[in-house]
């Protein structure tokens, strides 16, 4: 992602790889570019599985929230 940005290219440039689908597809790089959202992956990938859906499960339950909180 530096190189790319260093370059002025689109990340998938160095990523694909032909005809094979890219490792990491472009939402993911999105994603990961963001500081808070990949602090919060690279947090939660330390917690064991069951901990990791308790989490999704809160952030669920946000998203929720958040969607009766716009009515």
């Amino acid at each position: 992602m530096a190189l790319a940005g260093a370059f002025g290219v689109d990340p998938a440039y160095f990523l694909d790889r032909g005809e094979r689908p890219p490792i990491i597809d472009r939402e993911a790089l999105e994603i990961l570019q963001e500081e808070t959202t990949s602090s919060i992956a690279r947090e939660s990938f330390r917690f064991p599985p069951h901990e990791r859906r308790m989490i999704l499960n809160i952030i669920r339950q946000l998203e929720g929230m958040r969607g009766i909180a716009d009515r």
